[in-house]
């Protein structure tokens, strides 16, 4: 048999096109395509790279941002003519006014505010951590206290360009810090 015979049918062709065509219009459903041609080939290559360096990208953002602590801010940029309703705050101080409170109190002496915040949703706080941080704010007029969401520590007092961490309260290390 010579290499231009129809495997199927035997019939002998003078040239491998014609034995092409031939296969094409009588066996074409017997002929197998390949699934990806050399371009879909390369264009699926490209595109598994693509979603890889994405994935990378992606990992070592958020690899970056979980390592970010996040705590309140201690400048006064951006910060916002407006005072909070009340010294003591249930929920979360506005950064704008966060950031006015640490400029100056509302108060006649016009001192630097400190903001005590902390952060019960994220750390274990004693039962009555709160009330300890409030009742200690009750004695100044330019201290306040908020929760702060998201908070990388428990407890953090914060002045003009100043930060104290606390994992625990403690009242001299607050007083020492704001006096």
């Amino acid at each position: 048999m010579s290499e231009l015979n129809c495997k199927k049918c035997d019939k002998e062709f003078g040239s491998l096109d014609a034995l092409t065509m031939h296969n094409k219009s009588k066996h074409f459903q017997e002929i197998k395509k390949p699934m990806l041609s050399s371009i879909n080939k390369n264009k699926m290559k490209n595109w598994i790279y693509l979603l890889i360096v994405i994935g990378i990208i992606s990992g070592l953002i958020f690899f970056i941002k979980s390592g970010t602590k996040i705590l309140p801010p201690t400048d006064l940029a951006d910060h916002m003519e407006e005072w909070p309703d009340s010294q003591i705050q249930k929920s979360h101080i506005p950064i704008p006014i966060f950031k006015h409170i640490l400029e100056h109190t509302d108060t006649p002496s016009k001192r630097p505010g400190v903001v005590i915040s902390y952060n019960c949703e994220d750390y274990d706080c004693d039962l009555d951590l709160i009330e300890k941080l409030e009742e200690f704010t009750a004695q100044y007029d330019y201290v306040y206290v908020a929760p702060f969401e998201d908070m990388s520590s428990k407890i953090v007092i914060t002045k003009f360009g100043k930060q104290k961490l606390l994992d625990e309260y403690s009242e001299e290390s607050i007083k020492e810090f704001i006096e």
